[in-house]
């Protein structure tokens, strides 16, 4: 049986990245689109970047005093800048000014405002963004302006109190209270803020479900597809009377679809990972220099053991649904069709695991989420981190007996001749 079994395997995987919808479709598009939409993405904030970071300001200055000189040589003095100073003129003039330079900023300083400021009472300035393309770019375009404002309100402040009371550090004036943050993180004081913990713990808690979705979703797809295309070719009855086990041959194409989920997953993740390293870089986005293990978070052993089982059930249950749903279909598109009805089950759980705990749901709808198989494998990272191995537990066994339930009726699908006349239209749905 060994040897009959990775004879078949062989003919399964040739087969499969042999048929350009697999290699094309499957993996080489989706890690192509990827890097396209990084380029694009790096393109696109660069140009914002760009946009924010080299104001063209028109500056329409009614008050001529001293302080809006210092905001005016402030917006000069920074790199890149363009900067055209109206006095006497009206603000629709202004703005007709701005458009004729392709100025998307204008900041108005009304007459009065460094008396007002000098005698302590609140100054203005309007500042006018021109929104002609309503893109990112135009609404980053003030950053640069505003700054400087927040910047010598600041200083204004603190040279104020400094001058009131001198005997008193601003700093404490105008902090007196100073807030420390701890968390207890299983029993354990971490001095570190909620916030952080929780960022992340997010960010694990998106990137595994993200992971393991793309993965079931690709071998859901090459175990559809690798069946559909038997029927469609017509040699999914040459294959069954072959003197080989039916279920050697059900076996054979679970291993295939897993492989080829496993190039198609890394191929994606890849692309992915690079993705997400471009945006973070075009964003600036500050990483936290904290790891899980740091905050008592760290995966044991035993956890990984658990999960990876779990992992390895929901994978056996999801391929042999996935080949059971597919025997109905009549082609490749049709296959995929049905199979993607199927998708909708992982989802849910998916979202659920992302944006929530199970726990903090009302009752029924914590029972609706456990039916679901897949509820146990997108929690399980999460409920290793907290050592929650009696859920761990429980998701392995209710997992097993429903892998043991599907592959029993797949065996006995597979040994039937319905696996060859059993056919569901999806042109009927569509009427």
């Amino acid at each position: 049986m060994h040897n009959v079994l990775i004879n078949i395997l062989k003919k399964e995987v040739k087969e499969m990245l042999r048929d350009p919808k697999i290699l094309i479709g499957m993996i080489i598009v989706p890690f192509l689109v990827m890097v396209l939409m990084s380029g694009i993405m790096n393109f696109v904030m660069s140009s914002v970047k760009e946009y924010a970071l080299n104001p063209k300001v028109l500056i329409l200055d009614y008050d001529d005093s001293l302080l809006s000189k210092v905001i005016i040589d402030s917006l000069n003095s920074q790199p890149g800048s363009r900067i055209t100073l109206l006095h006497d003129v009206s603000i629709e003039n202004a703005i007709q000014k701005a458009l004729e330079l392709g100025f998307p900023i204008i900041m108005v300083i009304p007459k009065g405002f460094g008396y007002n400021v000098s005698m302590g009472i609140r100054g203005t300035i309007e500042i006018y963004t021109i929104m002609s393309t309503l893109s990112l770019a135009e609404s980053s375009a003030s950053s640069i302006p505003s700054s400087i404002i927040e910047f010598l309100k600041s200083e204004i402040v603190y040279n104020r109190i400094k001058t009131l009371i001198p005997n008193v550090d601003p700093n404490v004036l105008l902090n007196p209270i100073e807030k420390v943050d701890y968390s207890i993180v299983k029993g354990d004081i971490v001095k570190v803020p909620p916030q952080i913990i929780s960022s992340i713990v997010m960010s694990q808690s998106i990137f595994i479900p993200i992971i393991i979705m793309v993965i079931f979703i690709s071998a859901m797809q090459f175990a559809s597809t690798s069946i559909a295309l038997e029927k469609e070719y017509k040699t999914l009855e040459t294959l069954l009377t072959l003197p080989v086990s039916r279920f050697t041959i059900l076996l054979a194409k679970l291993i295939c679809s897993v492989i080829l989920a496993i190039l198609g997953s890394a191929s994606f993740m890849i692309a992915y990972t690079y993705y997400f390293h471009s945006i973070t870089t075009s964003f600036s986005i500050p990483t936290i220099n904290l790891s899980l293990s740091d905050i008592g978070l760290s995966i044991t052993p035993l956890g990984l053991a658990l999960i990876v089982l779990t992992l390895f059930l929901s994978m056996v249950s999801s391929l042999v649904l996935a080949l059971l749903v597919a025997t109905f279909a009549e082609d490749v598109r049709s296959a995929q069709t049905l199979v993607g009805y199927l998708y909708f089950v992982m989802i849910i759980p998916m979202f659920v695991s992302i944006y929530t705990d199970l726990s903090m749901l009302p009752l029924p709808l914590q029972m609706v989420l456990y039916i679901i198989p897949y509820t146990y494998t997108l929690a399980s990272p999460k409920a290793a981190m907290l050592e929650n191995y009696g859920f761990l537990v429980i998701g392995i066994i209710y997992m097993t007996v429903f892998s043991i339930i599907i592959l029993y009726v797949a065996s006995k699908f597979f040994r039937s001749e319905k696996v060859l006349t059993a056919k569901i239209s999806i042109r009927r749905f569509k009427r």
